[in-house]
């Protein structure tokens, strides 16, 4: 009798704790500090800083990117393109013509500011979705033609 009271007892308690609703967490308040630091955060910039030891010499870098199934660049060459794009003040793309033009407006909306030049090329064998990217600085600002 008293294994069967107990049992009662017991799936009376589970049942009860159970069928109530889980607890509506707690909102923060609106001048809370992590609603400050999340602002923050996700706060839009509209510059990128310049390499302080790029911008002081004069320099050139070629770089040979492929378009493929996952974009136009890959983990590995997002961060050296766009140090090189965003110092550069000249940047000359060679590849078939839709894809530099793919390139240019890729750079143009993620804040590059150089001056780009599109040289189109019939490209008869090899990679199509490939395309050769020139970068170039002068520290005076002055670039030969």
């Amino acid at each position: 009798m008293k294994k069967t009271l107990s049992l009662l007892l017991l799936a009376s308690v589970i049942f009860i704790g159970c069928a109530s609703s889980a607890p509506k967490p707690k909102k923060l308040e609106g001048g809370s500090k992590l609603t400050l630091n999340n602002s923050l955060l996700e706060e839009k910039y509209r510059f990128v800083p310049k390499d302080s030891k790029l911008s002081n010499m004069d320099w050139i870098y070629q770089i040979e990117l492929a378009k493929n199934k996952e974009g136009l660049l890959t983990n590995e060459q997002i961060v050296k393109t766009f140090l090189l794009a965003h110092n550069a003040k000249r940047i000359i793309l060679i590849g078939e013509k839709n894809i530099i033009q793919e390139y240019e407006e890729y750079f143009k909306k993620n804040g590059v500011e150089a001056e780009m030049i599109l040289q189109p090329i019939s490209i008869i064998k090899g990679d199509k979705n490939t395309i050769n990217m020139l970068f170039f600085h002068a520290k005076d600002g002055e670039i030969n033609e």
